[in-house]
């Protein structure tokens, strides 16, 4: 795979090289929800198996394996895309799983901090996937107690 094309697709395009590269990407992964709809299992599979390739390939310019760039944006896509699976599209759902999906990337509680400190796009990857899953369950049982509500 050409390196170019690795660091295009790792660093969404460039939104890696924005300021908050992180927070662009999950906002712009909500916009793209938003826009496209529902997010599926597979099409969340196919972006992680192939941003993980692809970032496997640009990781190898860093010389420290532990490296996660801010540059690199594509786990934070998958880890949103993780954070939505299932859930109605509206604007309190995407809110809550943005906000939701942020708190665990950034403060990684428990085993999320733990799996990021694995080597190399595993730890890079890995992290989010665990914060996505975690920001899932937030949101799901949120969206459960909307329901019963309204």
């Amino acid at each position: 795979m050409h390196l170019g094309f690795a660091k295009c697709v790792s660093t969404c395009f460039g939104v890696g090289f924005l300021p908050m590269p992180g927070t662009c990407a999950s906002a712009l992964t909500c916009a793209g929800i938003w826009f496209f709809g529902s997010v599926s299992v597979a099409a969340t599979v196919l972006v992680a198996v192939f941003g993980w390739i692809c970032l496997k390939q640009y990781l190898r310019n860093f010389l420290d394996v532990h490296v996660d760039p801010p540059c690199v944006v594509i786990d934070e896509v998958v880890g949103q895309m993780i954070a939505l699976i299932g859930v109605p599209i509206n604007v309190v759902s995407l809110g809550a799983g943005f906000v939701a999906f942020r708190f665990f990337d950034i403060l990684k509680p428990g085993p999320i901090g733990k799996v990021e400190k694995l080597p190399g796009a595993y730890g890079v990857m890995l992290d989010d996937v665990l914060a996505g899953l975690s920001a899932l369950v937030c949101v799901g049982g949120m969206e459960g107690l909307w329901n019963r509500l309204m």
